[in-house]
Formats: C-alpha cells, sequence, structure tokens
C-alpha cells in the first residue's frame, strides 16, 4: 500500500480520479486511453471518508475488489454444490490473489474492475444453471454487467457475453424458455446504463469525443497488423512469463492431467479417448514424415503446440457433448469454462501487448474449469437436498479431492518462497515528487498545469489538475495519422479554453517511456510550439523538467525562490529524483549512486534533504566507503534521536564529527568544506562543527551512494533533494 508508483497507469488514474472532482463528466474531463469511466470513478470513494485518492486508497480498493471477486466465485459454486466443496473450490482463486508480486499484478490496474464485473457475470449465469425457471432476473443483470464491462475495459465484453449465451443456451436446453425471450430479456437489461450514457454525453457535449475517443481509437488500438501464428510462440511464453501466473496455470494443467486420465478410465473407447487415440497416429506419422523427408525440422515444437491448441478445446468439447449435455448442470459448468477460457485468451491477445495485467483475465476462467473437473470427481459424494444445505462425504473422488488441495496449498508455498522480503519490508517516508513543493509555490491553489510527457507524479505531487483531458502523449505520437491529428487538435483546443499556470514539458527521465526529446519535443509541432511561446515564459530547469509559467503571471512570481539546481563547474551532482525502470514501470526511489569520484584538496559538499519521522541508527544520508570497515572515504548517517554526524576515514581510524540535532519533516541545508586536514561543517545557517584531522581523508574507490550505505543497507528515510560536490579551487 505504501510503496512508490508500480505502474504508469496508477498515476495516471489517479490524476484523472482528482480531475473528475472538478468535472464530473469522464469524457469532456480526461482521457484514460483503453479505460473507461467505470474503472476511474471507484477510485473517488476515499473522498466520502475525507480522504484524498493516492496510491494507498486505491491499492486498499483493488484488494477489496479481489475479496469481492473470490466472494462472488464462492457464492455461484454454493449454487451447484455442498458449501464445503464450495470452500475448496475457490481455493485456486483465493491462493492466486494471496501471493501476486509482481507489480503489473497488485496495484491498481485496468483490469480490476473489469475482474469483478465477470466475477458478477460468472455468478449470475450460474443462478440460471441452478434454476432455469427464474431465468428474467439473472439474464437482465447479465445484461446490465455488459456495459459495465464495456464503460470498464472493452477486453471483458466478450468474458461477459459468453456467460450470457451459455445462460440463455441452458434454458433453451432445459425448454423452460426460447432464446428469443432470454435474448430479449439480456437487450433490455443493457437499455439503462446505455440510455444514461447518452443523455450524458449529449448534455455535455462529447458525443463525437466519445465516438472518436473511447471507440474508434480502441478500435485501432489493436490493428498492429499481427497475425496469430506469427504472434503464438511469444504469446506462449508470455502466458507463463510471471511466476505467480506459471504456476497458477503449471498446477492447473497438472490437475487437468489427473482428471483426463481418470476420465479416460471410466469411458472406455468412446469419442474422446479415440479422438486422443486418432491424433497420437496423426502426430506419429507427421513427426516420422518430418524427420525423415526433410532435414530442417526447426517448426516441429510449433506445430506441436498449435496442434495441442485446436486439439485441448476440441477434446473437451467432445468430452462435454459425448451423449449430449442433456440439463447436467456440472456440464454445462463445463462448457461455461469453455466459453471463458476462449473469451479471455482472445482479449488477452486481441491487443497485441503483452502486458502482465492482462493475465488477470485469466483467473476466472482457469477457476471454473478447476471447479468443474472438482465437482465431476467429488459431485458424487455429496449428500442432502438444496445445493448450499448439501454434505460432502468423502468416500468416492477423495483421491482427486485431496489431491486439489494438495497442490493448491504447494503453489501459494512455493511463490511465497521464491519472493523477496525486501519487497515487503522497506516502507519508504515519502512518494511524493520533489517538484511537487516548487509546482505548489508557484500556482495558486485549485488551479491547473499541464504536464507534456507521461508521468502523473507531477499532477499527484503539486496537488493540481490537469488543463486539458490528455494525462499521456502516447495518442500524439504512436497512433495512427488522422488519430494522432485528432488529439493534437484537441489537446490545442482544451488548452485555449482552459490555460494552464504551468506548462511542465517533462520529457526526459522523470517520464515514463517518453524519454528523448528529440523525438518527444512540443517544439516540433507549430500550432503547439506558438501557443506555448505566446502565452508563457520559460521560468526554471530543476528536477530534470523545463517549467513555463503563464505570462499574466510571471510579473508576481518574481519574488519566488528557484529550485537548486547543479552548478557547470560541479563534479558531482543530483538535483533530481533517482528512477528504477522495469519493463512496464518506472518507480521513483530514495536511493541514487554517482560515480566514484577522487576527492578534490579544496571541496565543497552541499545537501539539502528532508528527514521523515524517527531515523533507524545508522541510516545513511550519504556515503562512499567502497567496502566494510574500510576506514577510506565519507559518511553521514544519524546515530538516532533526530542526531546525525560525519564520519571521515583516515585509512587507519575514522574520524567523527559532533552529533547534530535535526528535527524530521524539516527541510535541512548542509555543507561540508574539505580543506587538507580541516574540515568545517555547517547547515541552516549554523556552524555545527570545525574539524581538525591529523591528516587528510583517505580516499576510496568506492561510488557516491545517496540514501544508503554499502548495498542499500542503513537505508535514510527522509527526502534528498539536492547533492553537489564543487572543486572549489577550479570555482576560484
Amino acid at each position: 500500500l505504501l510503496d512508490f508508483q508500480l505502474n504508469p497507469d496508477e498515476s495516471e488514474f489517479l490524476s484523472a480520479a482528482h480531475k473528475l472532482f472538478y468535472d464530473l463528466n469522464f469524457f469532456r474531463s480526461v482521457d484514460c486511453g483503453t479505460s473507461g469511466p467505470v474503472n476511474i470513478y471507484p477510485l473517488m470513494l476515499p473522498a466520502i471518508f475525507g480522504f484524498s485518492p493516492d496510491y494507498a486508497s486505491s491499492r486498499l480498493i483493488g484488494e477489496i475488489l479481489d475479496f469481492t471477486s473470490v466472494y462472488l466465485f464462492y457464492r455461484a459454486l454454493a449454487l451447484l454444490t455442498s458449501s464445503t466443496l464450495a470452500r475448496i473450490g475457490v481455493l485456486p482463486a483465493a491462493a492466486a490473489f494471496a501471493v501476486f508480486e509482481h507489480p503489473a499484478l497488485i496495484h491498481y490496474n485496468s483490469e480490476q474492475v473489469p475482474l469483478v464485473i465477470v466475477f458478477a457475470a460468472f455468478y449470475f449465469s450460474v443462478k440460471v444453471l441452478s434454476n432455469p425457471c427464474n431465468y428474467r432476473a439473472p439474464m437482465f443483470s447479465l445484461g446490465m454487467l455488459t456495459p459495465l464491462a464495456f464503460f470498464s475495459k472493452m477486453q471483458s465484453v466478450p468474458n461477459v457475453v459468453a456467460c450470457a449465451a451459455v445462460a440463455a443456451s441452458y434454458c433453451y436446453a432445459t425448454k423452460t424458455c426460447r432464446l428469443r425471450q432470454s435474448g430479449t430479456v439480456y437487450i433490455a437489461g443493457t437499455l439503462p446504463f446505455l440510455f444514461l450514457h447518452v443523455v450524458i454525453c449529449l448534455i455535455g457535449g462529447v458525443w463525437g469525443n466519445f465516438i472518436t475517443s473511447y471507440i474508434v481509437t480502441n478500435q485501432r488500438y489493436t490493428e498492429l497488423g499481427s497475425r496469430l501464428y506469427q504472434d503464438l510462440p511469444a504469446f506462449l511464453f508470455f502466458l507463463i512469463g510471471t511466476i505467480e501466473l506459471r504456476f497458477f496455470l503449471f498446477t492447473f494443467f497438472a490437475l487437468a492431467v489427473i482428471y483426463a486420465i481418470t476420465r479416460l478410465r471410466r469411458n472406455g473407447s468412446e469419442p474422446p479417448s479415440l479422438l486422443l487415440q486418432y491424433l497420437a497416429m496423426s502426430v506419429t506419422v507427421v513427426t516420422l514424415s518430418l524427420a525423415f523427408l526433410f532435414s530442417n525440422v526447426s517448426g516441429l515444437g510449433l506445430y506441436f503446440v498449435l496442434l495441442a491448441l485446436f486439439a485441448v478445446p476440441s477434446y473437451l468439447l467432445l468430452l462435454q457433448t459425448t451423449n449430449s449435455l442433456g440439463t447436467d448442470r456440472i456440464r454445462w459448468l463445463g462448457l461455461l469454462a469453455l466459453a471463458s477460457l476462449s473469451a479471455a485468451l482472445y482479449a488477452i491477445h486481441k491487443p497485441h501487448r503483452l502486458f502482465p495485467h492482462y493475465l488477470i483475465f485469466l483467473i476466472l476462467p482457469v477457476c471454473i474449469a478447476l471447479a468443474f473437473m472438482l465437482m465431476r470427481e467429488c459431485e458424487p459424494a455429496v449428500q442432502g437436498g438444496q445445493p448450499g444445505q448439501r454434505r460432502l462425504e468423502l468416500s468416492q473422488g477423495s483421491a482427486y479431492l485431496f489431491s486439489f488441495v494438495i497442490l493448491f496449498m504447494v503453489f501459494p508455498a512455493q511463490v511465497w518462497i521464491g519472493q523477496t522480503a525486501q519487497s515487503f519490508k522497506n516502507v519508504v517516508s515519502t512518494v511524493r515528487p520533489p517538484e511537487g513543493d516548487y509546482l505548489r509555490s508557484i500556482t495558486s491553489p485549485g488551479s491547473r498545469i499541464f504536464v507534456w510527457g507521461w508521468t502523473g507524479d507531477t499532477y499527484l505531487g503539486s496537488g493540481r489538475v490537469s488543463a486539458t483531458r490528455d494525462l499521456n502523449l502516447f495518442y500524439f505520437f504512436l497512433a495512427a495519422p488522422e488519430i494522432e491529428s485528432y488529439y493534437r487538435a484537441r489537446f490545442l483546443n482544451d488548452l485555449r479554453k482552459n490555460p494552464a499556470e504551468v506548462f511542465v514539458d517533462a520529457i526526459g527521465p522523470t517520464s515514463w517511456f517518453m524519454t528523448d526529446q528529440k523525438l518527444y519535443n512540443f517544439e516540433q509541432f507549430p500550432e503547439i510550439a506558438a501557443f506555448v511561446h505566446a502565452n508563457y515564459v520559460h521560468w526554471a530547469n530543476a528536477f530534470g523538467q523545463r517549467y513555463f509559467l503563464r505570462r499574466d503571471l510571471a510579473a508576481r512570481k518574481l519574488d519566488t525562490p528557484l529550485p537548486r539546481t547543479c552548478t557547470a563547474g560541479s563534479v558531482l551532482c543530483a538535483d533530481r529524483p533517482a528512477l528504477i525502470t522495469t519493463s512496464d514501470a518506472m518507480v521513483r526511489s530514495a536511493i541514487q549512486k554517482l560515480p566514484a569520484i577522487q576527492m578534490p584538496g579544496h571541496a565543497l559538499l552541499e545537501l539539502e534533504f528532508t528527514p521523515m519521522a524517527q531515523q533507524v541508527v545508522n541510516g545513511t544520508i550519504f556515503n562512499n566507503e567502497a567496502v566494510p570497515a574500510s576506514t577510506r572515504g565519507f559518511r553521514f548517517q544519524s546515530i538516532g534521536a533526530d542526531r546525525y554526524r560525519l564520519i571521515l576515514g583516515l585509512g587507519d581510524r575514522w574520524a567523527f564529527s559532533k552529533s547534530i540535532l535535526l528535527p524530521p519533516s524539516r527541510r535541512t541545508s548542509l555543507s561540508s568544506e574539505f580543506k587538507g586536514k580541516g574540515v568545517y561543517l555547517r547547515g541552516n545557517g549554523l556552524a555545527f562543527d570545525d574539524m581538525h584531522l591529523p591528516y587528510p581523508m583517505a580516499d576510496t574507490p568506492g561510488p557516491v551512494i545517496l540514501g544508503s550505505w554499502i548495498n542499500d543497507y542503513d537505508p535514510f528515510t527522509g527526502t534528498i533533494h539536492f547533492f553537489q560536490m564543487t572543486d572549489l579551487d577550479k570555482a576560484k
């Protein structure tokens, strides 16, 4: 809950939620790409309790959504079997959610609200399977869930539709209604939300924007010209790319093999087993042909994968339809698993983008398939009348039941053992970016800014909202030409209507993905550049960003101090936040590593930092000792009770400064002047200590580390705003 940004979507969604407090009409206020309003509005809920939406509250909402998904799955299974077996059936879903560690899986991602919607769709579909005579309310509810899925994330719609189709087909199979009747009820359920949306768009004057930015843009987003055959190898590796989902899917496959072997033994030579025999003979012929007639058999592995891709669903479908499905609810649950899995794989593959959080859509179909196999094996041992009150007698199916429980106890244990405690024990003092305070100082409360780049941190840290609907520049550069033109024109129109007080050019180290100034600068667009230069003045360069202040405000802000930046003659300097870049996110870090440097004869170290809370003993603000106990280099550290000291290595011993009292949550300016044997420590306008050493400090080959000691030990709790080393002799 208290970690830095885990994915750029987090800050973008939160920035959108903040903006909606100013203008609640989603398509007039913000644009979140493939995520619609149903994904963003829940982030506003903490305001009911007086809290501003932030990373912690959004992740807590995500956890609540995960618990809701598991509960809905349990309630659905309890409609078909005993409550005991239903509790065992939810074990895979609970285990999967419990051990997520990958950043893409644990942040508030674009799939969490849609996942609850598809779990709810599964629940209402099972309600039809359990009591088809009362199909109207569940089918109407499935209809209502469809536009909710559409306006959360379009990828979830196929799964909801699959659940509705299976439910309607079961009604038809049991002769309780015609397909036309169930279809009419389903369509009626979609109308209230669709009608409400049309009214809101027409009143807000954003119908055209909705069509272009949500319908057309999302449709073009998936058009990469990829083909299934070409994508398949990478797609299969993608499915098992994260350790949590890998063990989850492998456990599912293990139980599926056990189930298939068990069913084959019982079914003898029925069509499903004959299919496997025929396929085995066919594979043998093809393999021998490729091996003996051709020297190049590199495509053999892909051939086997494609064969499995088509054979497995065919086998399952044949297994289900042997002697017809009839009205057996468990058989229909198997068909629902197959339909849900097909819909999920289609939704994951269709965008042709291998984002790990898409894999969350696999959880429901895999869990349905596992529940189906569990019920097929253990349902004969369930005794009693009504599903929720029936009891499980461990006589039949007990071997499969125990295999199921054992494997899904081992799965989370194995994943948990492989996780690093470092991810959970290091609670950072603040996730606020350093530019936030500066932006607040040059803008008025409630004002709007614009950030040219791909970072929501700047909006969140400053407490200011975007002047336009655009929270990233993806569609300015990486879309079809007509889409790019539309977004640039809409951006300029929004900016003219609501001129931002500050235009921030964040292209560079603080922007995710868009870091190249040559490729992504705003000056390449004449209309945008002309607007910025006509209405703004270049005010400052700081924190790896450029700040342009609106001309009518510049005269009133002349007395605002500029942020501290590196001087031209500095030997070492850090005046921007540290970043950790991962495959799908960019995370700010308190720890920075600067190059090793030979200490100048007359050097000045300057530091600005803010301690947060009470420091641990030995919490290190800066250090360049290369190996422990080397008695070389310098280190500034906490000694407890809000006191700090400078430690200098003389080669054969350590020299210590007087302790310095620095209260928490107050910004401190510190300087250390090194001149031969003299070291002069100053801070906040006070002379803290004059150290007279027997000989100068001994140099070390270690890098200068800000925020910790060696190997990230003894981390500092707080924010390091600025660090600089200057050679005073050269500066003269």
